[in-house]
């Protein structure tokens, strides 16, 4: 077993965060959390900072002024970051204070909160043990682990100056994308005509010259891009988890960039799948019965799923869903759940490898020729026109 796979396994174990740096700098993350940019650039600047004082074979640890601890140590001549995690039960006053030094939105807050929620509480017995794992599955001779802490007030200065760093990149790359003029309020209101004919480059190209024109720049500025472009589409109705399965399909996008070239094109897509996804996604206009019902709809779609269950689950009556979800979305239920389906199978369509027969075995249908004929009704062409018109 390599050290990739052990590192793999530790996460699944610990459901902890945790970044494998090699000799060479190639970085292997293990992370699954969804977060507001702001506190992701605090993270990774963080790990950076834990990196470059990682450099003997103790064990170090180090908690910066958000409660936020890492654990670091060389194995063989790799560099294992363990973190974030908690060393106690997090102040909820932490939370609100962060959520309040980056003006954080009502969704990004609830967001931090559930991050915090969702942390590990490790001690140092349990980082001792994980780090005898290691050692014992890698052959390294046996030494008993000495911890060093990286305290936070030998490290103020550069703690703060972390920060004030971000929130200075943070700043001037909102100005200089001019955010509410530009290019948020075009996704806010799913007006997807602008957003096809919108020069997302020109926005990022505001930026080059300060930042530099590196694939790794170019990346970093898609991130942040991406990221306001995020923002936009949950102030415009789109629910977290469905936002953050975009974020995360765009993430791997980025990192599988060749050239600046294309990260052109992969502007333009962000702007236009996230305008997108307000204009059909958008929960704004329904009232809390209706959004709780299109929501167990989404979350159920590649299910058997009809009137009856969603009636059952909401614990209401057939009649009353039935009469009220019509008046709201001028549908049936029947045929919204179609519509679920269908725009479930255009995302499948572009950010996976799956193919047409697949997708529609995926959602339920027992064969694809009716799949593509109820595809056809809601889009006006086939799943193959689709993807040969719409995917790269």
């Amino acid at each position: 077993m390599n050290l990739e796979q052990i590192t793999q396994n530790l996460f699944t174990l610990t459901d902890t965060p945790i970044v494998l740096i090699s000799k060479f700098d190639i970085e292997r993350e293990f992370i699954d959390y969804n977060i507001p940019y702001q506190i992701k650039g605090i993270i990774k600047m963080n790990r950076e900072f834990v990196k470059q004082k990682t450099v003997d074979y103790s064990v170090y640890l180090f908690t910066d002024t958000s409660e936020l601890t890492y654990c670091s140590f060389k194995v063989l001549e790799s560099t294992l970051i363990i973190g974030p995690f908690l060393e106690k039960k997090i102040d909820p006053r932490i939370v609100n204070a962060l959520s309040l030094e980056f003006k954080l939105i009502q969704s990004e807050f609830l967001q931090l909160e559930s991050f915090y929620q969702s942390l590990s509480i490790l001690t140092e017995e349990e980082l001792d043990f994980i780090y005898n794992i290691i050692s014992n599955i890698m052959h390294i001779k046996f030494r008993l682990p000495e911890f060093k802490r990286i305290h936070t007030d030998s490290v103020a200065s550069s703690t703060k100056a972390i920060r004030g760093e971000f929130l200075l990149q943070a700043n001037e790359v909102a100005n200089n994308f001019k955010v509410e003029n530009q290019f948020t309020s075009i996704i806010e209101s799913g007006d997807i005509y602008k957003a096809e004919d919108f020069n997302s480059s020109y926005i990022l190209n505001q930026t080059s010259q300060a930042e530099g024109n590196s694939i790794e720049n170019e990346k970093t500025r898609l991130r942040l891009f991406e990221t306001l472009c995020n923002r936009a589409a949950i102030r415009g109705g789109i629910d977290i988890q469905f936002a953050h399965q975009i974020a995360k399909n765009f993430e791997v996008s980025i990192n599988s960039m060749n050239s600046i070239k294309d990260g052109e094109f992969l502007s333009q897509d962000i702007i236009v799948d996230y305008t997108w996804a307000v204009k059909n996604y958008s929960l704004l206009k329904y009232s809390n019965l209706i959004r709780n019902a299109v929501l167990h709809i989404r979350r159920n779609v590649t299910v058997p799923y009809g009137l009856s269950r969603l009636a059952t689950d909401l614990r209401i009556s057939r009649e009353h869903l039935s009469r009220e979800f019509k008046k709201e979305t001028g549908e049936t239920v029947s045929s919204y759940i179609q519509f679920a389906k269908v725009l479930e199978a255009i995302q499948l369509l572009k950010h996976s490898n799956n193919s047409i027969s697949d997708i529609s075995n995926l959602l339920g249908y027992s064969n694809s020729t009716y799949f593509t004929k109820i595809f056809k009704k809601h889009m006006g062409i086939s799943p193959k026109q689709y993807a040969s018109r719409n995917i790269k």
